[in-house]
């Protein structure tokens, strides 16, 4: 077993009425450490949706599709319009993510679910929104999953203590992701949505979570079901 100290925060605040600005969070200062491009972080988010003007982005890569009537009706209907990139972005994907996350979060609170079968799918993270809506969070679940028997933080150990990590980068880090079990105790999906936009960590972490053993599955009124595992994890090797 590798001597490594960790502290491990199971969080559900992407399932409550406000999603967290994703970065690095030190439990013992309770301060957050940000970096990056601000022009798609979660508060940049949040006052562009006061200030009406939130843009969802899109990045259409060579296969550009043009769907100006369409993206104009979505906006009238919902106020939010779209940032439509090509082969230039002016972000990395996994902030814009962040950013249309919030906005997802804010249309589901002002509409329902009515907008999803009416945005364009192309949009940055659009699809493992979609992917996670029929999941329940692991709080909620009336019969919880269990791992080798236990809980959720035993699979956090059980991850931590089968990651492959390098020599050069067992240093401090956190990892801030979701996981999406099946009706079957499978993990069939991780989604990153840590801060940082590259994290050998994060890697290592997900290899270990997908090589990981299946879990019992959960049960919600009697019938199995879809769980949202929310993890984040702060290692520190010494």
């Amino acid at each position: 077993m590798r001597h490594v100290r960790f502290q491990y925060f199971i969080f559900f605040s992407l399932l409550c009425s406000h999603l967290p600005a994703y970065a690095q969070i030190d439990a013992s200062s309770n301060t957050v450490s940000i970096s990056g491009n601000e022009k798609y972080s979660v508060e940049s988010a949040k006052k562009d949706l006061e200030k009406g003007t939130a843009r969802l982005a899109v990045v259409c890569g060579t296969s550009f599709v043009h769907r100006e009537h369409q993206d104009r009706l979505f906006k009238e209907k919902y106020g939010i319009g779209f940032s439509v990139m090509g082969d230039v972005v002016d972000g990395s994907l996994k902030e814009m993510k962040r950013y249309n996350y919030t906005i997802f979060k804010w249309l589901d609170d002002k509409y329902g679910k009515e907008w999803i079968n009416e945005i364009r799918t192309d949009v940055v993270g659009f699809d493992k929104w979609v992917l996670y809506q029929d999941g329940i969070p692991y709080v909620l679940c009336e019969t919880k999953p269990t791992f080798n028997g236990g809980t959720f933080s035993d699979f956090t150990v059980w991850v931590i203590n089968h990651m492959e990590v390098e020599e050069q980068y067992k240093i401090s880090g956190s990892v801030l992701l979701r996981a999406l079990l099946s009706e079957d105790g499978d993990i069939i999906d991780v989604d990153d949505i840590g801060r940082l936009s590259y994290s050998p960590l994060t890697d290592a972490f997900i290899h270990a979570m997908m090589n990981a053993p299946k879990w019992t599955p959960a049960y919600n009124k009697g019938v199995p079901c879809k769980v949202i595992l929310n993890i984040h994890v702060n290692i520190d090797y010494q």
